[in-house]
């Protein structure tokens, strides 16, 4: 009975230090499980961030897409800008070509227009010895 009471001692001993163990195993579970239920919080509430990163990355997106159907537009503008200049400079060199043509079409002309009044005046004097020669004429006639 002493063995026996010594084995029941040794066994409830054994039973006491499992129970101690597994109380400790409780605890360590118990703060695994608040530890968990604190990272569960902490990944919702990185997951909502990472949600708002996800829209804020969309509307992001969607302005860059904007800004560039924008920079395209404005890059269809110069381009179409660029070609009516150059078409404009293309005018504009034959108007100065036209001008410069008109230019020495006025020299000419004021040329010409010189050498008629030269001529003009020439004439008018010959009208004017005609017309006293003429005089001379008339009065040595008179004069017969």
């Amino acid at each position: 009975m002493r063995n026996q009471k010594e084995s029941l001692h040794k066994d409830l001993e054994q039973v006491e230090d499992q129970l101690k163990s597994y109380m400790l195993k409780e605890t360590g579970i118990s703060q695994l499980q608040g530890e968990m239920q604190a990272l569960t919080r902490e990944n919702h509430g990185l997951k909502d961030k990472l949600e708002e990163m996800a829209e804020e990355l969309e509307s992001r997106n969607k302005i860059i897409k904007q800004w560039n159907d924008t920079l395209n537009n404005v890059q269809g503008k110069i381009v179409t800008l660029e070609k009516e200049n150059m078409e404009l400079k293309e005018e504009y060199q034959g108007i100065l070509e036209e001008n410069a043509k008109l230019g020495r079409m006025i020299e000419e002309s004021e040329s010409t227009n010189n050498l008629l009044q030269e001529k003009s005046e020439a004439v008018e004097r010959l009208v004017q010895q005609l017309q006293k020669e003429n005089k001379v004429i008339d009065n040595l006639r008179e004069v017969k």
